[in-house]
């Protein structure tokens, strides 16, 4: 499906919401996260609605942000998991990623983590960077989850320390100032 092939039927357009929403649909879901652009409409009433209500939108702000990220990792797990394996040129890669659902953005990203890191890897760094996400917005204090990994660590060395300490004197060396510099005497 191609708007350039409807510009001559204009007056065919059997879209609900006419030729203007063939456009924006077309853009929105062919060149930039597919199906994941669902987003943006629920996005806009959502901004929508609270700034109707006078509600601050600080918070609005990093839920928007959120929503987004998400609607684009799910428009690359889509593209990393459902396109062809092997090497594009870039026209075909465009070719390719504009008519499907991960969209030009998603399958794009997803070639170039291939490219980068492989298929396995590739799928492992994303996941990785979705984890990160998903812990930043939940704020998880991190230091609280290994604390006791740290103080099992630390005492494991101290308990080696004193081990190794009571195995081998102090040999102790006595200083004796002498003028300018110090002497060692043993």
């Amino acid at each position: 499906f191609n708007p350039s092939e409807q510009i001559s039927e204009a007056n065919e357009v059997q879209h609900k919401m006419g030729y203007v929403g063939l456009l924006i649909s077309y853009f929105l879901i062919n060149k930039t996260i597919g199906y994941a652009s669902i987003i943006f409409p629920i996005l806009f009433m959502l901004w929508g609605f609270n700034l109707l209500k006078g509600i601050k939108i600080k918070a609005l702000y990093k839920i928007s942000l959120y929503l987004l990220l998400f609607s684009f990792y799910t428009s690359v797990m889509t593209a990393i998991f459902s396109m062809p394996k092997g090497e594009f040129a870039a026209e075909k890669t465009i070719q390719i990623c504009s008519k499907e659902p991960w969209g030009l953005i998603g399958g794009f990203t997803s070639l170039l983590i291939k490219q980068y890191f492989g298929n396995v890897g590739g799928i492992i760094v994303f996941f990785m960077i979705v984890i990160i996400t998903i812990l930043s917005i939940v704020e998880i204090n991190l230091s609280r989850l290994f604390k006791p990994i740290k103080d099992w660590y630390a005492t494991l060395i101290n308990m080696l320390v004193t081990a190794r300490q009571q195995k081998s004197p102090k040999q102790t060396r006595k200083v004796k100032p002498a003028g300018d510099f110090v002497k060692e005497t043993d």
